[in-house]
């Protein structure tokens, strides 16, 4: 497997990766041991009666056929993976000791969220600063050629999100049930997306383009602090925390992003008054900032008081469980898939993609998959397949496995998010060659490269 000796969400994640994005077993032969890993995954009985046995798909009339892989055997001799290694439960959930160490440039960037989890509950932790001179030969040294990492228990986490929501769980500041997480990580999800689209106009450097950026910067940054403070005014009147009625990593992260709002958004020529747009969103963060630990480290970074609390067990959020996608694979097949690999049912609500205009107004975020479980509505298609993983039982047998899986799901995510945008745009003359470009000559290569490192590592040859 790909992570530790069990299966977890990750390993289908992969197999997910080869079948959909690798038209024909076209890479197969650049990544042998991925592809043996695939099939593995594939031939596990409960996943093998999942694909036999799943509805056909009903795509838009613009959209890409889809086609189903089937592997070359000349690459992927047989192999077997029984239902009962597959079926190996998570019982138990480690928190892995220190010494953590967390390294990334001298600036806040994508490491200061992963810093004030910390720094709130006093986490000791070794806080490397890379000089920008350095970083040229720093760079080859890490597992992805970018920073943040964080080193925790002999095993290297990158993807800033996946560290920032593992520095959560050491901090026991997650969530204290896996529904209060999975709100949590909806909220992060959120905050990431703000936080990207205000990054990615200062990388920007076509002026056309960074244009074009600024313009959705004014519409989507206000409808998504909106939701951010509906999320906070539904959970008891918007006067304590965002999620549950403790101190989550969520709430820091809507302080940070307000912060980081506040001071870039002037820069990049927006004119956004947070006051009036979302006033119950500026007074919580004003709260979060006002906790002692917070407001030492914000005054005198990088010092913080160490102090070590352990994560509660979190009990898996019961059934009945409700899918709901349009009747394609796309951005649910990998939950629909985690549930099957474990007999999980679940109620596979499909949206004919007519009905779609009528149905939109009355979802959180305006978009699917959303997932349904104890009376509470999850978004965004990633920390959906999490929750899944979590009430399946292969999220990771650890937290540092977890961590490993969010990092190996980052990779398949980022993968499918490139593939999206071309499908999105590939009728356009000029954006669709060169998207195209890009995900089969850089984005594709460079994630299954990277993921059959990972596998390999793990002491598999698939």
């Amino acid at each position: 497997f790909i992570v530790g000796s069990k299966l977890t969400w990750a390993d289908i994640a992969c197999m997910l990766l080869m079948d959909d994005w690798v038209a024909g077993g076209f890479y197969t032969t650049e990544w042998p041991t991925l592809a043996r890993h695939a099939q593995r995954i594939r031939e596990i009985p409960a996943i093998a009666k999942w694909i036999l046995g799943r509805p056909k798909m009903t795509p838009p009339t613009t959209g890409t056929p889809s086609r189903e892989v089937t592997p070359s055997p000349d690459v992927i001799p047989p192999t077997e993976v029984t239902q009962q290694q597959a079926s190996e439960s998570v019982t138990t959930e480690d928190i892995p000791e220190g010494p953590y160490k967390l390294t990334y440039f001298n600036l806040r960037g994508r490491a200061e969220l992963t810093r004030m989890i910390f720094a709130s509950k006093g986490i000791e932790y070794e806080d490397i600063r890379v000089e920008f001179k350095d970083w040229p030969e720093v760079k080859p040294t890490t597992p992805r050629g970018y920073l943040p990492l964080l080193e925790v228990g002999g095993v290297t986490i990158c993807e800033s999100q996946t560290v920032a929501r593992t520095a959560a769980h050491i901090a026991g500041i997650a969530g204290e049930t896996e529904l209060e997480r999975a709100q949590a990580d909806m909220i992060i999800d959120c905050y990431s997306d703000i936080f990207d689209s205000v990054v990615n106009v200062f990388f920007e450097k076509d002026l056309t383009t960074r244009n074009e950026l600024i313009a959705k910067l004014k519409t989507q940054t206000p409808e998504g602090l909106k939701n951010l403070e509906k999320i906070l005014v539904d959970n008891d009147g918007g006067d304590g925390f965002i999620v549950g009625s403790k101190l989550t990593w969520a709430d820091i992260a809507c302080m940070f992003i307000l912060d980081i709002l506040h001071k870039m958004m002037p820069e990049a020529g927006v004119d956004l008054d947070m006051s009036a747009l979302c006033p119950q969103l500026m007074s919580h963060s004003g709260r979060i900032c006002g906790i002692p630990a917070i407001a030492k480290w914000i005054d005198e970074r990088p010092a913080e008081e160490p102090r070590k609390l352990p994560i509660l067990q979190a009990p898996i959020p019961k059934g009945p469980y409700k899918l709901t996608y349009f009747d394609i694979r796309g951005r649910a097949e990998l939950t629909r898939m985690i549930f099957a690999s474990k007999d999980i049912e679940f109620e596979d609500i499909r949206v004919d993609f007519k009905d779609w205009p009528d149905m939109k107004p009355t979802t959180p975020n305006g978009v699917l998959p959303l997932l349904e479980v104890e009376g509470a509505t999850i978004c965004e298609s990633q920390t959906i397949a999490r929750t899944a993983a979590h009430i399946a039982g292969i999220a990771g047998t650890t937290e540092e496995e977890r961590g490993q899986a969010d990092m190996c799901v980052d990779c398949y995510c980022d993968a499918i998010n490139h593939a999206a945008n071309w499908l999105k745009n590939k009728d356009d003359e000029e954006k669709g060659p060169e998207l195209l470009k890009n995900l089969t000559e850089t984005q594709l290569p460079t994630g299954l490269e990277n993921l059959q490192k990972i596998l390999v590592a793990n002491g598999g040859d698939g």
